[in-house]
């Protein structure tokens, strides 16, 4: 399934609005399918997605001299809706959106990890503590498998992701299926 073509416009929205929970809300939904369908344009929208919502939080990535980047990107979102279903043009075109978002971050650079490589780690880590194994994430977004370990260890994402269940009702679930 292709996500980029479900997504896209409200991608666009949101962008354009400059909303970033809503580009979040669009994060953790694309996040989702993407465990379902893990091919590479859904997972590139994924990683994607979640730096719109972390541009679209920083008041300096919104100054005048990132006006022309973010116009690129909102050019290339149309171009994204309108594109046949083939993945490639997909690719293709979300390459180009991770490029100008390196522009982006040309114009006011503040971190050791970029908003690429942060972006990937999260996404990674994300899907990490949504079931799918390490090396597999690792994989699919591009980053170190040990990387992904280290930033989920030092985050309480795999927590957040797990419904807690007492331990009571975890013995009838045991008894259960040990008896059945």
């Amino acid at each position: 399934m292709n996500l980029v073509k479900i997504y896209a416009v409200q991608i666009l929205r949101a962008f354009r609005s400059r909303n970033a929970r809503r580009m979040r809300r669009i994060n953790d939904h694309v996040l989702r399918d993407a465990v379902i369908y893990p091919a590479p344009p859904n997972i590139k929208l994924a990683v994607i997605t979640y730096i719109f919502s972390k541009i679209l939080a920083k008041p300096r990535f919104l100054k005048r001299e990132c006006l022309p980047c973010l116009k690129n990107i909102e050019a290339l979102l149309n171009k994204l809706i309108r594109a046949r279903r083939s993945e490639e043009e997909a690719q293709e075109i979300l390459g180009l959106i991770e490029r100008e978002i390196e522009e982006i971050e040309k114009k006011d650079p503040r971190f050791l990890n970029n908003l690429l490589i942060k972006g990937r780690l999260k996404t990674a880590a994300t899907l990490y503590a949504q079931g799918i194994s390490a090396g597999a994430a690792a994989e699919l977004v591009g980053v170190d498998k040990q990387e992904v370990l280290e930033y989920a260890g030092q985050t309480l994402m795999a927590d957040r992701m797990k419904e807690a269940k007492p331990i009571a009702k975890r013995m009838a679930q045991l008894r259960a299926f040990l008896e059945g």
